[in-house]
């Protein structure tokens, strides 16, 4: 294993580094302190090609005007809150509104923005296997941003020395009951290079299998509703990536079954299905079936060959399509991001949870840890002719 760690930049006198994560195979990770995120993933295609496959900047001044999250860690409260406010124990606690009236993604007190400490940089991990690890931590005082308790975060990120294996081991305390919902935020591209060469090379040519028993419909403004549509309905199963263009060769979601050739039934094709009416692409959350952890979803691209498999310990996948996907500078493709280059699959606690009695929900106890993993497992997939 090869670890290089750089000085990247500073912002407001606090120095920020790059950490570059390198196995035997040459397959690189690159991570910040800067928000705790990724930067870059590199992995082979079919062809052997390392190529980049998250979405993301070659500096540090693109992240500081990035406003979609790219690869960052999300926090204290992943997705959305109605009313930016919430009750606890019969306190009600009010946050920061960033997104009309509700809280996205714990608004300006995020933590995507937040510079990290770095408390270890090792070759030992919690991997099952060699590698290497980056452990990131972060105090956040009781009141930021609304949120209740002082929390003490550790965030670790294992790279596997033999396989393409990614590892995100989140661990917290707080001296006081609150709410929490951490997830990272990475845009997923397999295309590889292809997508510098054919801007048509996004994540609508990807297929998706979301291990998944129901979807959660949502008002115009992206909050549940409180239904859940079990994936049978054909509200769900009609879903296709860019429903409101109608295009043809949009791949749709297949939700798996018993076993992964079953998986690939052809669904009815359902342009604009109600429970997905306010979309222009996905951006919906799914209840993983909790008898199957940890698989959660299944991301391939046939024209590259590669094949991204999600775990987690998270009882929700939040699949987005980056149909609003912006950016102010050129990423690695060589040209500012648009619509639908990348998905992100967010591992976490439904939106709103603290607000919808029946949600699994996202509280960490008074002096209880909270512990939760997210997985990317990248490889080729081998296809017979």
């Amino acid at each position: 294993m090869e670890i290089i760690k750089e000085r990247w930049g500073t912002l407001l006198g606090n120095d920020i580094y790059l950490y570059t994560l390198k196995n035997a195979a040459g397959s690189i990770v690159q991570l910040t302190n800067y928000g705790a995120r990724i930067v870059r993933i590199k992995v082979p295609d079919k062809m052997g090609c390392i190529e980049d496959v998250v979405l993301g900047f070659d500096t540090l001044t693109a992240y500081l005007q990035d406003k979609q999250y790219m690869g960052a860690t999300i926090g204290r409260f992943a997705n959305r809150i109605a009313d930016a406010r919430f009750k606890l124990d019969d306190q009600i606690w009010t946050l920061e509104a960033n997104e009309g009236k509700n809280s996205n993604h714990s608004g300006g007190s995020g933590f995507d923005h937040r510079v990290f400490g770095v408390t270890e940089i090792s070759e030992n991990t919690h991997l099952s296997e060699p590698g290497c690890q980056v452990i990131f931590s972060l105090e956040d005082r009781h009141g930021n941003g609304g949120f209740p308790g002082n929390l003490q975060l550790k965030i670790t990120y294992c790279w596997a020395e033999q396989s393409d294996k990614l590892a995100i081991h989140y661990e917290a305390r707080s001296d006081q009951k609150g709410i929490l919902n951490l997830t990272n935020h990475s845009y997923f591209n397999l295309s590889g290079r292809m997508m510098g060469i054919d801007p048509s090379m996004n994540c609508l040519g990807h297929h998706l299998e979301i291990n998944a028993r129901k979807a959660l419909e949502v008002s115009d403004d992206f909050i549940p509703t409180g239904r859940r549509i079990p994936v049978e309905h054909e509200e769900v199963s009609g879903l296709i990536f860019n429903q409101c263009k109608g295009r043809k060769d949009a791949v749709r979601p297949a939700f798996m079954a018993e076993s992964r050739k079953d998986s690939w039934q052809a669904h009815k094709e359902f342009i604009q299905p109600e429970i997905f009416r306010h979309f222009e692409g996905i951006n919906c959350c799914f209840e993983l079936k909790a008898e199957d952890k940890p698989l959660a979803c299944r991301l391939i691209c046939d024209e590259s060959g590669r094949q991204l498999e999600v775990e987690t310990s998270y009882p929700g996948l939040l699949v987005y399509t980056g149909d609003g996907l912006t950016s102010e500078l050129p990423g690695y493709i060589g040209r500012c991001y648009k619509g639908f280059d990348g998905v992100a699959l967010e591992c976490q606690y439904y939106p709103d949870s603290p607000n919808q009695m029946g949600f699994p929900p996202a509280i960490i106890e008074k002096d209880k840890p909270y512990k939760e993993f997210i997985i990317f497992k990248f490889s080729v997939e081998s296809k017979s002719n």
